[in-house]
Formats: structure tokens, C-alpha cells, sequence
């Protein structure tokens, strides 16, 4: 892939919908926070919340992207201490290395006696662009994506004792192929939930809507099974933000997910990823105006006017 380019309703949502998040963070923490993510040779994440970290690891797959990285990372943000890594981001977060020649480095800057490095991150900012397929049983770049995910979630990671931010960023426009693997999936995990998930995902599986809608409803509701699973299996409890919707560069359909992570105890909690499907579905006004977002006309079932108001009051009143 080239050089990844913005578009307008990214910039909105990286304001108005990443920002706030980002925010809370800060205030939670007290103090400036630490940041993986995929900035882009540009950097434009921390053009907006640059000023609240501390750290910031930032990977790059392209070698010619990860020079001009590290020049933009040195001279305009060398005051948060920036570390450019050059691979995969799903390698690199399996690893906790890069590909740095002559020697990969630790991602994370973090010593722990007898453990070694540890994943230490606040906000984890996966900006993915391409399509994305969140089980474990597809091609070996699907399974090492979904590996790479619940690899976040590992005892580990200290993510996994403090209170941490995901963000993902995926590509909504999939082929018939695709989208009947999903829907297989989703259809195979009827068998094994309640009622009321099963409501819900007869609601996702819905096709009486437009192809990039569909597409966003599967992989809302593959995504949701797959962190809530990998959270449960750490004691991690996860409160979902809105899946929004807004074209991407060159008007490709993409996605936004967001999920704020605690700590809690190790009991399987069904309702966590039920709660995790029943998250609002928004999209991106095409007007580019206030009020910025708006609720998709079909939403999933069993969604009660405190968990709405709980899920939207990171945005602003606009």
C-alpha cells in the first residue's frame, strides 16, 4: 500500500469522536499517557492529542514510510519521546518488536525484573485500512490479526491490570466471500448464547439493508465476539463506545470501533458481549455538520435509554 491519505469525515471523527475519549484517559491517569498506534507518515493523531502523551510507538509497514516517520517523529514531536517501528503492527504486537535493522527494538520501554519488557500502553489506536476478518479460522493474515487482538488481552501486558483505550479502524466494503464467512460465524454462535444475544444477532444478520450497512453490522457483531471472548478470558470488563460509520480515503466505507477497558474479576459475564452487540450504530452526517453523528435507522435490540445515554456521553452536546 501507498502513502495513506485522510478524508474529511476522518479528520471529524478523530476530533470530535477520538479526542474526547482520548481526553478522559488523560484525566483518569492524571498525567500524560502512553501511545501504540498507526499515526501515518503525517502523524495526524498527534496533531491532536500529541500534547497529552508521554510516549508514543508508532509502526509502519512500508520502509520508505518508515524513514519519513522517523524524520517527521524526531523533528516535530521529539519531546514526546517518539519511537518509530518498522513491520507489521499484528507481528509487532505478537513480538513486542519491530524489524529494525541491525537489531529489532521493544516496543514498549517498560522493564519488568524477570519478565522482561512489558506492553505498558494507555491508548492502543489500530487505524487499519483494508479489510479486516476477526476470526481465528480464515487464511494465516486473518488468524495472525485475530491472534494479534487477544494478545492484548494477555496476563502479561499490563494492559491488562490498568484501565486502557482500543481503537480500531477497519474498511467496510466486503465481497460475497467475505461476508458469508461472517455470517457462518455469527450463525454458529447462536448455538451458544442466550436469547437475547441471539436476538440480536438475527438483527445483524439482517439483509433487508444497504451493502456497506450489512457489511458494518457483520463485522460489528464478529468484532464484538471477538473482544468480548478475549476480555472475559482476562478479567478485563469492556465498555463499548458506538460503531460509526464514514467514507475513508477515495470514498472507501470504513468503520470506527472504541472500547474502554478495567479491570474486573475472572468470571465469564455473558451480558459483556452482549452488551458489546447491542453498542449503537452511528454514521457520520454527509453534511459534515452539527449535530456530526446520527443513529443508523435500524439499531440492534434490547437497547435501553441509560446504556444509550452511557454509550454517547463522551460526545460533546453538539
Amino acid at each position: 500500500m501507498g502513502r495513506y491519505q485522510s478524508s474529511r469525515a476522518k479528520d471529524l471523527v478523530r476530533e470530535k469522536y477520538d479526542l474526547p475519549l482520548v481526553q478522559a484517559v488523560h484525566r483518569r491517569k492524571g498525567g500524560p499517557i502512553r501511545y501504540f498506534g498507526l499515526p501515518g507518515v503525517e502523524a495526524l493523531d498527534l496533531k491532536i492529542w500529541g500534547d497529552l502523551c508521554e510516549y508514543v510507538a508508532a509502526v509502519e509497514f512500508c520502509r520508505g514510510n518508515y524513514t519519513r516517520l522517523q524524520h517527521v517523529l524526531s523533528t516535530e514531536y521529539g519531546h514526546l519521546r517518539p519511537r518509530a517501528h518498522l513491520g507489521d503492527v499484528d507481528s509487532v504486537i505478537l513480538t513486542n518488536k519491530g524489524k529494525e535493522e541491525p537489531s529489532p527494538r521493544y516496543v514498549s520501554q517498560r522493564y519488568q525484573p524477570g519478565v522482561g519488557y512489558i506492553w505498558d500502553f494507555d491508548v492502543v489506536y489500530l487505524d487499519y485500512f483494508g479489510k479486516f476478518l476477526p476470526y481465528k479460522r480464515g487464511g494465516r493474515v486473518v488468524r495472525k490479526r485475530a491472534n494479534a487482538l487477544h494478545r492484548l488481552f494477555d496476563d502479561d501486558r499490563l494492559d491488562a491490570h490498568q484501565p486502557w483505550l482500543l481503537i480500531l479502524t477497519v474498511e467496510s466494503r466486503y465481497g460475497r466471500k467475505d461476508k458469508h464467512e461472517m455470517r457462518q460465524f455469527l450463525s454458529e454462535e447462536k448455538k451458544e448464547v442466550s436469547e437475547e444475544a441471539r436476538e440480536v444477532i438475527d438483527c445483524l444478520l439482517d439483509d433487508g439493508t444497504s451493502a456497506n450497512e450489512k457489511a458494518a453490522r457483520l463485522v460489528h457483531g464478529t468484532l464484538s465476539y471477538l473482544i468480548g471472548r478475549a476480555a472475559s478470558s482476562s478479567g478485563v470488563r469492556v465498555t463499548p463506545k458506538p460503531t460509526v460509520t464514514y467514507p475513508g480515503w477515495r470514498g472507501t466505507p470504513m468503520l470506527h470501533f472504541a472500547y474502554e477497558m478495567t479491570p474486573g474479576d475472572r468470571l465469564f459475564q455473558p451480558s459483556s458481549t452482549l452488551s458489546l452487540l447491542r453498542s449503537p450504530l452511528l454514521r457520520v452526517r454527509d453534511d459534515l455538520a452539527e449535530p456530526w453523528f446520527e443513529m443508523l435507522p435500524s439499531q440492534p435490540p434490547g437497547q435501553e435509554k441509560s446504556d444509550l445515554q452511557a454509550a454517547l456521553d463522551f460526545l460533546s452536546d453538539e
